[in-house]
């Protein structure tokens, strides 16, 4: 086979390749949809106590073995898009992290607008405009904690890094909310990491 044959190829394969991961991308965001709606249908109709669970905590941790917050997150996002009877193709134009804070939201025609304009925004200026619009309506700031930690120079430079990586990911200045993104993502994908596992066993 001929150098010229060969360099074709490969580039044939490493577009297939590229080609596939779309779809694997595309199949994920699917199920996400699916998901949402579906813990939510559990957390409405109560479903966990028919499975012998009293709380609907207790199904999330106990039974999906995943943390409580992740499971509620869910829910609530899936109640997000029945209330606002939102299609499959725009949850997946918008990153889950984007619905979660449209969704603290209590204005319809706010959320409405903001659907629309999420796909185009960073999530920098996505926050910044709920935190704008909240502000118009006097809502409240959300009650804070400080967390303060005591760590070795190794572990300080591994921390930073990841901020300063998830800052420039999400769009944002704030370390708090690149350690939100971090940490959110990471519970996220260990779930999705542990489902699999469990599937090929």
């Amino acid at each position: 086979m001929s150098k010229k044959l060969s360099t074709k190829k490969t580039k044939q394969v490493k577009k297939t390749i590229r080609e596939e991961i779309k779809e694997l991308l595309r199949e994920i965001d699917e199920k996400k949809y699916d998901l949402y709606l579906k813990v939510y249908q559990v957390k409405k109709e109560e479903l966990f106590v028919n499975w012998g669970f009293s709380k609907f905590r207790e199904w999330i941790e106990e039974d999906l073995g995943i943390p409580y917050r992740v499971g509620l997150w869910y829910a609530q996002i899936g109640e997000f898009i029945e209330r606002f009877d939102l299609p499959r193709q725009v949850v997946m134009e918008i990153s889950w992290t984007k619905l979660k804070e449209i969704a603290k939201l209590e204005s319809i025609e706010d959320i409405k607008e903001l659907l629309k304009k999420a796909p185009s925004m960073s999530f920098r200026e996505l926050e910044a405009e709920i935190k704008q619009r909240k502000e118009k309506v006097g809502g409240r700031e959300e009650k804070t904690t400080t967390l303060t930690l005591k760590l070795k120079n190794d572990q300080y430079d591994v921390i930073i890094s990841a901020v300063e990586r998830a800052k420039k990911e999400i769009g944002v200045e704030s370390v708090s909310s690149a350690l939100e993104y971090i940490c959110q993502e990471f519970l996220v994908n260990r779930q999705e990491l542990e489902n699999e596992l469990f599937n090929e066993e």
